[in-house]
């Protein structure tokens, strides 16, 4: 069966400085969704306390910490979330996210060029989770749902050299704050926009809500090409065991997870130059894996010795109706075996139009799929076949710091469970 989902979403966020992208996608949201069957959902994002003390409180004292290398970033994020046809359960329900992260500038501290250091935690709240406990999606309808915790989110220290072209991370690092990122597909709410289910759903890694230690290095010789490369800890643990982060246990028998991504930065010659971008990337986990149906001689799961996939990704401006406004496309699709991993294929795409209505020239209106083919010995050992979710939004920027982003979603099979009606 299918589901419908209505989402809106406001948002408030205003960062004195970049630090790793710690909400891409994720800002708080009134959402309204709906599931085939039927669900309608509401996405509110509040935003970030900078964003009031910009203009009321602590400016001048921020502005003196900036000067010294110290700048912060604080943000909020609430769903709401009712399931009115469709799915498991016809309930309404309120979760949440709270970031607070640090960040010291060594060189405008006064200590040396190209050094920074970043400390964030982050807060996640609400009642009845949608996707886990009202829908049962694989995807996931909202990219903030999450085991209630307050924890350390991230803590780590990054190195450049070279004038920039060369740069080393190191500490408790979400890749998905640099790899596996499409711009476009960060408008929209469902995770799979965010970190794809080939990776999120058959492997464990560094992702929200949970990161692990690791090390990533880049190299961008000029402009239009980025090298990246990470080694993380294989096995991030559970979320609802280690709700603190801090237990950050290495063994063995975690393996260990590397990523790898190129990518390559144009302008096509056509109407002054429309930019784009193209990503290929590919991940590997040394820690060991059941298959997904065969059994050994003793009736238990036959074990493969590493998993792995790849995946691409294009953003391409179609449109310029001038500069910031026009018709972007995305497209991220991604692979790994089925042998060993529920998600064989998968697939999205969609358009952004930013400007589409006269006098609001900051607003972005988006539609977008996203389909997960499970794989073959999934589907024969229980029966499920894939998911698809569409989803429509519209994100209104009232200012740099506040936005109201109504948001609809149709899911299709979710699960690929066809007892879920």
């Amino acid at each position: 069966m299918d589901c419908w989902c209505k989402t809106g979403m406001v948002t408030q966020n205003k960062t004195t400085e970049c630090l790793g992208d710690i909400t891409r996608g994720k800002e708080t949201s009134i959402v309204h969704k709906s599931y085939l069957s039927m669900v309608i959902a509401g996405t509110l994002l509040s935003g970030s306390a900078p964003a009031f003390a910009d203009g009321l409180l602590f400016k001048e004292q921020r502005a003196r910490l900036e000067n010294k290398g110290i700048s912060f970033d604080v943000r909020a994020l609430e769903d709401y979330v009712s399931v009115y046809k469709g799915g498991k359960v016809h309930k309404d329900t309120w979760l949440g996210r709270f970031d607070l992260g640090i960040t010291l500038d060594t060189q405008k501290a006064g200590l040396y060029k190209g050094g920074k250091l970043h400390v964030s935690m982050m807060n996640a709240h609400g009642g009845l989770k949608p996707t886990v406990d009202m829908i049962g999606d694989l995807q996931t309808v909202s990219n903030i749902e999450a085991p209630r915790s307050t924890r350390l989110y991230e803590a780590w220290y990054e190195q450049t050299l070279f004038d920039g072209t060369f740069s080393a991370l190191a500490g408790l690092h979400d890749l998905n704050s640099e790899f596996a990122v499409s711009d476009s597909g960060a408008l929209y709410i469902n995770s799979a926009f965010g970190i794809m289910p080939c990776i999120s759903a058959n492997t464990g890694t560094s992702i929200y809500p949970m990161p692990a230690p690791g090390v990533r290095v880049k190299f961008s010789p000029n402009e239009h090409v980025d090298v990246l490369a990470g080694v993380y800890d294989g096995d991030p643990g559970d979320p609802k065991i280690n709700t603190h982060s801090t237990h950050l246990a290495l063994k063995s028998q975690d393996g260990l997870f590397s990523i790898a991504e190129g990518a390559l930065h144009y302008n096509l010659p056509l109407a002054g130059g429309l930019p784009g971008t193209v990503k290929t990337g590919g991940w590997y986990n040394s820690r060991d894996v059941n298959d997904v149906s065969a059994v050994d001689d003793r009736g238990g799961p036959v074990q493969h010795d590493d998993n792995y996939g790849g995946y691409a990704i294009i953003d391409q401006t179609i449109y310029k109706e001038s500069e910031g406004q026009g018709l972007a496309l995305f497209f991220m699709g991604g692979g790994a075996p089925q042998d060993r991993d529920t998600v064989q294929r998968h697939v999205g795409a969609g358009l952004n139009y930013t400007g589409s209505i006269p006098g609001r020239d900051a607003d972005v209106l988006g539609v977008a799929f996203t389909s997960v083919q499970l794989s073959n010995k999934a589907r024969a050992a229980n029966g499920k076949r894939g998911e698809t979710t569409l989803e429509w939004t519209y994100r209104v920027n009232v200012n740099d710091n506040f936005a109201i982003q109504p948001d609809i979603q149709y899911v299709m099979d979710p699960s690929g469970d066809p007892t879920i009606k």
